[in-house]
């Protein structure tokens, strides 16, 4: 379905003094978002399509990530997976980056923000061209 963007999630986790990473494929389709993966916890992989931004999707599995007693590090947020099966342009897993511990909660949703509002209104391709021009400035 090509109305249906996919983007990768990765999240970046400590418990204990061991670190853990974990990747999720996130989902954007008619205005809301979720999500879907593996994970040993059921709370950490499959979100329903009912989150109204990324910002309330994000937030929901930190706070599953807390009751798992593990503490969110890092978000990365990749560029949204083409659906053109014979692409040969490759994933690019890391367009964002979020240090959640260090991010003021303000600055956390608006970068969500900004990254949702790319989502609805570009392609993967020009989001990519467009965040390289933006880093030259």
């Amino acid at each position: 379905i090509p109305a249906v963007h996919r983007f990768p999630l990765a999240f970046k986790s400590n418990f204990e003094s061991n670190t853990f990473k974990h990747i999720v494929l996130g989902i954007y389709y008619n205005g809301k978002f979720g999500a879907l993966g593996l994970s040993r916890r059921d709370t950490l992989m499959f979100k329903p399509l009912k989150y109204e931004t990324l910002y309330d999707l994000l937030e929901e599995f930190i706070t599953c990530y807390k009751n798992c007693y593990h503490t969110v590090d890092r978000i990365k947020i990749g560029l949204p997976v083409s659906h053109d099966n014979q692409s040969m342009e490759g994933i690019m897993w890391k367009y964002t980056s979020i240090k959640v511990s260090k991010q003021a909660n303000r600055d956390f949703r608006h970068k969500c923000d900004q990254y949702s509002k790319q989502l609805r209104g570009q392609t993967a391709h020009q989001m990519k061209y467009a965040k390289q021009a933006a880093e030259k400035c």
